[in-house]
């Protein structure tokens, strides 16, 4: 987990930022997000992962401390009070420019690290994300700063910084919409092939595949299974001795496919169960109207799953 502490002004990354950092200032969110990242770095090392926070001595987007505090204080003390609206005018009234960093060297210290790849990305800078993926870095995910951590001033430097497309809008990186697209069966089908044709082509970090391979898996399946059953009646066993067989028939029997589709299907039903199964622990319950067994975690996951 990597989180660039960057620059006071941009909401999801702060630099050396006295202001907040010591001070605790609300009309930035420099300390807030410090806070943040250094919990997150934390969590992801106790999970096994590495987690750096970089933090840049660059105060007051490389404007200074003293132009700083004069911004800080003249957004304060303007008529109408602190707005979004005006919130570029102000520094660029003072001094000169709104922005003094050169962020495309800002990659070279995770090049130095050797990181080739950032998991989640504790920030929501487009010059910073831009730069960071201009030097060949794979960003998975952006993480935004949690509201619950955004002093109450501070959302008018949020909000001027969405608008002028200074920093991504969280909104948009991740939805409600999104996250039901992705649960939707056939969102998992499009994904999964994705990652099967980065994996053929040599693209995958984590998977490779050699389809010349596949007749001999298809052969050694076959094999083993005239072995166990010669008769070919095989019984329902792993996941499938938990779904409800009655049911299992009659989702089957209302497909109008063939049974290459078919078989898909129930593929799908099987690899969504147990990955929704996995460490979900016991401290939920799905109930339902029928007299059914559900004593285990395993067969209340199954279930709901099928249904």
């Amino acid at each position: 987990m990597f989180c660039d502490f960057l620059c006071c002004c941009v909401s999801c990354l702060c630099p050396e930022c006295s202001g907040s950092d010591t001070f605790g200032t609300d009309i930035c969110t420099c300390r807030p997000y410090l806070v943040f990242a250094l919990l997150g770095a934390v969590q992801c090392a106790q999970r096994g992962g590495v987690g750096i926070i970089i933090y840049f001595r660059k105060e007051g987007r490389s404007l200074g401390e003293v132009t700083k505090f004069r911004v800080y204080n003249a957004r304060k003390r303007q008529a109408g009070g602190d707005t979004a609206e005006n919130y570029f005018k102000v520094t660029e009234s003072i001094a000169g420019i709104r922005d003094a960093r050169f962020q495309e060297m800002m990659p070279d210290i995770l090049l130095w690290l050797g990181i080739t790849r950032i998991d989640w990305l504790l920030s929501m800078s487009a010059d910073k994300y831009d730069a960071i993926t201009a030097a060949n870095i794979e960003v998975m995910q952006r993480v935004p700063l949690p509201d619950s951590y955004v002093p109450k001033n501070a959302t008018v430097e949020i909000t001027a910084k969405i608008s002028a497309g200074y920093h991504a809008d969280p909104k948009t990186v991740e939805s409600e919409e999104s996250i039901r697209e992705l649960r939707n069966l056939e969102m998992i089908r499009e994904r999964c092939g994705a990652v099967m044709e980065r994996a053929k082509n040599g693209k995958s970090k984590h998977f490779s595949v050699d389809m010349t391979r596949m007749k001999d898996v298809f052969d050694l399946v076959m094999k083993t299974t005239k072995q166990n059953y010669p008769d070919m009646k095989i019984p329902y066993h792993s996941r499938w001795r938990h779904f409800n067989e009655p049911d299992v028939a009659k989702l089957v029997a209302s497909w109008k496919c063939d049974d290459v589709e078919k078989a898909r299907r129930m593929l799908d039903l099987v690899t969504v169960s147990v990955l929704l199964d996995a460490g979900a622990g016991n401290k939920w319950h799905y109930l339902v109207s029928e007299a059914f067994s559900l004593h285990t975690v395993r067969k209340r996951a199954s279930l709901a799953s099928l249904r």
